[in-house]
């Protein structure tokens, strides 16, 4: 048996794979590890979710069907066969979530007189976490210059930078 590991973007269709050989009159059974929710048994869909299905062919491949993945669908997946003991593997599923900026907690457009301090905010999130670079006009903030980056903190889904740009 073996469940490789599965990345899909938000919104689209994910499906994991349990080949089973010479699987006899046993059954195969996909389940939710960190809830212990049963899915599926053998060609039965237990969960009420209706995004979750079930196909499999030649009596050998079992595949979970997870229709218009969300955020909550990320993480592992069990494929088990009834035996004594009981076999199984352990398949993941990643949901990337496309980076987007959290407009109404973001620093909007801002005048300011020549040599004023000015602190833009900008809050992004996303699967794997945004990579953010600031940019005046057609140029590209680097590390040296009138600018400096602060307040800068991380969580698993959310990115906080704070800028502070000195005009001359």
């Amino acid at each position: 048996m073996y469940i490789g590991n599965v990345t899909e973007v938000l919104g689209r269709d994910a499906t994991l794979e349990c080949i089973v050989d010479n699987l006899g009159g046993f059954r195969v059974a996909w389940m939710r590890v960190d809830t212990k929710a049963i899915l599926t048994i053998h060609d039965h869909v237990i969960s009420r979710n209706y995004r979750i299905g079930l196909s499999h062919r030649e009596h050998r491949v079992y595949t979970l069907h997870i229709n218009n993945v969300k955020e909550e669908d990320r993480g592992s997946y069990m494929c088990q066969v009834n035996t004594l003991p009981m076999l199984y593997q352990i398949g993941y599923l990643d949901v990337e979530v496309p980076p987007y900026i959290i407009e109404e907690l973001s620093s909007s457009d801002i005048f300011a007189r020549e040599g004023a301090t000015v602190t833009l905010k900008c809050f992004a999130k996303g699967h794997p976490e945004p990579k953010l670079s600031w940019h005046r006009e057609d140029y590209k903030l680097g590390s040296a210059g009138n600018w400096q980056k602060s307040n800068f903190a991380q969580s698993k889904f959310k990115v906080i930078v704070s800028l502070l740009i000195l005009i001359k």
